[in-house]
C-alpha cells in the first residue's frame, strides 16, 4: 500500500484504512495505534470494532480493498493479498478514467494525514526477532530499520543500517541473513562485511527465517507458504498451497495462514502459523505437515492443557530448547510465553505480562530465553526453570 501511495498519492489516490479486528486483542484502539506506529502507516486508520463498515461494504476477507470514485460510488474491490505491480496497473487505469470523465480536481490533496506519529523511541523501537549464533546475539531493531549485534555481556559489536523493518534472522554459511517483510526482501551480510546486500527481492512479506545448516527456510507470511532456498539459488515455494487456511497433509496440499515464526529442530520445522493461532510441524523427509495446536482460522483464545484443546492468540515466534526438548511459543496477543512439550503433548504458560512479544531465542550456553517484548521496546530474559523474567539492558547506539 505504501508503494501505491507514493506513486499515485499526488495524482489523486486517497487512502483510508478501516481496521475490523478479527482477534479480540486487535479491537483495542491503543493496540491499533501502536501497530500503526510500528508499521509506519501515514494515512488515517479507523477502528471498526463493531464491524459496522465491514458489514456496510459486505466485506468477507482480510485484507479487502474497496475502490470508491470521486462521486462516492464503489467501482471495484479486491479480496486478499495482492501483487504490487498488478495493483499499480489497476489504480493507474482508474485514475486515467476519472481524469477523462473530469472527476479529478487538479491539485487535490492525496491521503489525509493521520495524527502525527510519535518519533521512534531512543534505544530500541519495536524489536522483532532475535538470533543466538555462537558468541553473538543478533537483534532486529525493527522500528529503527536496523539489526544490532552484541556479545553475551551486552556489548555492542556491530550495527547494520539501511533496512526497512527487519524481522527474522538466520546464520548460514558464515553469513547473516535478514528477512525484511516491509521491503519484500531477504538480505545477506557476507563474511567480513557490514553492509546488507539483497539476496531475493519482490517477496510477499518474508517474516522469519530458519536453517538446518544447508538450506534457508522462509516464513512467507503474505503468500501463506513456507519457502526454501539453497544459496546461491534463489528461494522457491516449498510447502503450502498458497491459500490461507489450516489444512494438514502433503507439502503441496497443506494450507498455512500467515506463517510468522520458524524453528528448525530434530530434522523438523516448527511453524507459528499466526492467523490460525496454530503451531504446525513440517517433516521435510516425509513431506508432510501436521498441526499440534489450533483448529481453524477463527478458533483462538488462551487455554493451556492438552495440545489438541489448547488455544493461542496470534503467535508470532517459536524457539526450540534442545536441553528439555520442548518448544517455546510467543503467544503474542495473549502477552505470554508458553511451552509446548511434544512428549506429553501439553501446553503450559511459562510467563506472562509481555506486550505483544514477537520473537524468541533460546540460549543454550546461558540456559535462558531472549524475548522480544515488541510493544514495550525491550528485550527480556526468561529463565525456564524458575519462570522468572528480567530486563536485558545491552549497550545501545
Amino acid at each position: 500500500m505504501r508503494r501505491l501511495e507514493e506513486r499515485f498519492g499526488p495524482g489523486g489516490l486517497t487512502v483510508l484504512g478501516i481496521h475490523s479486528g478479527k482477534f479480540t486483542a486487535e479491537r483495542e484502539t491503543e493496540r491499533i495505534r501502536r501497530a500503526v506506529e510500528r508499521l509506519g502507516i501515514g494515512h488515517p486508520v479507523a477502528n471498526d470494532a463493531g464491524f459496522a463498515v465491514w458489514e456496510a461494504y459486505a466485506v468477507r476477507a482480510w485484507p479487502t480493498l474497496v475502490f470508491v470514485d470521486p462521486l462516492g460510488r464503489v467501482v471495484g474491490r479486491h479480496e486478499g493479498e495482492f501483487a504490487p505491480a498488478e495493483m499499480e496497473r489497476v489504480v493507474e487505469g482508474l485514475l486515467a478514467r476519472f481524469r477523462e470523465e473530469g472527476l479529478l480536481r487538479p491539485g487535490a490533496a492525496s491521503s489525509p494525514s493521520a495524527e502525527e506519529a510519535e518519533a521512534p523511541p531512543r534505544g530500541l523501537a519495536f524489536p522483532g526477532k532475535l538470533l543466538v549464533a555462537g558468541d553473538r546475539i543478533w537483534l532486529s531493531d525493527s522500528g529503527h530499520g536496523r539489526v544490532l549485534a552484541f556479545d553475551r555481556s551486552g556489548r555492542l559489536l556491530a550495527t547494520v543500517e539501511g533496512l526497512v523493518a527487519p524481522q527474522g534472522l538466520a546464520w548460514l554459511r558464515d553469513s547473516l541473513w535478514i528477512a525484511d517483510p516491509a521491503a519484500g526482501t531477504i538480505w545477506r551480510i557476507p563474511p567480513g562485511e557490514s553492509r546488507a546486500r539483497p539476496f531475493a527481492e519482490g517477496l510477499r512479506q518474508p517474516w522469519d527465517l530458519a536453517t538446518d545448516g544447508e538450506s534457508l527456510w522462509i516464513a512467507m507470511a503474505g503468500a501463506h507458504q513456507i519457502w526454501r532456498a539453497a544459496p546461491p539459488e534463489p528461494p522457491r515455494p516449498w510447502a503450502g498451497l498458497g491459500w490461507e487456511g489450516l489444512r494438514d497433509g502433503s507439502l503441496a496440499a497443506a494450507m498455512f495462514a500467515q506463517p510468522s515464526g520458524l524453528a528448525f529442530a530434530c530434522r523438523h520445522l516448527w511453524v507459528a502459523d499466526s492467523e490460525a493461532s496454530a503451531i504446525r510441524e513440517v517433516d521435510p523427509a516425509g513431506g508432510r505437515v501436521r498441526t499440534w495446536v489450533g483448529s481453524g482460522l477463527f478458533d483462538f483464545g488462551d487455554r493451556d492443557g492438552e495440545a489438541e484443546a489448547a488455544r493461542l492468540q496470534h503467535p508470532l515466534g517459536v524457539a526450540w530448547d534442545a536441553r528439555r526438548e520442548c518448544l517455546y511459543v510467543a503467544d503474542t496477543y495473549n502477552g505470554k510465553v508458553k511451552r509446548l512439550d511434544p512428549g506429553s503433548r501439553r501446553v503450559e504458560t511459562l510467563a506472562r505480562g509481555f506486550h505483544e512479544p514477537g520473537g524468541l531465542a533460546w540460549d543454550a550456553q546461558g540456559d535462558r530465553i531472549f524475548v522480544c517484548d515488541t510493544n514495550d521496546h525491550a528485550v527480556r530474559l526468561l529463565h525456564p526453570e524458575k519462570g522468572s523474567v528480567e530486563r536485558w539492558s545491552p549497550a545501545l547506539p
